[in-house]
């Protein structure tokens, strides 16, 4: 869980946030909520009975998206 979810918040910062502040990106979608059989990359495990991501880590990096989409269309 620790890795996946230093993967993602490096994503949203080093990618995804320079790409609304450089260039006007006005929109991420992540589609991939949970793993197929044989996938890794889900949100929740296969069963759904394991969340891989701490809620809370993404409330806080949307939350951070949405400040920085407010800047923009102000």
């Amino acid at each position: 869980q620790e890795e996946l979810e230093k993967k993602v918040k490096d994503l949203y910062e080093k990618k995804v946030l320079p790409q609304i502040k450089e260039h006007g990106l006005s929109m991420v979608v992540y589609t991939q909520l949970g793993d197929c059989e044989t996938e890794l990359n889900g949100l929740f495990t296969f069963d759904r009975k394991v969340e891989k991501i701490n809620p809370a880590l993404f409330k806080k990096l949307n939350e951070e998206l949405q400040d920085e989409y407010q800047k923009l269309f102000r």
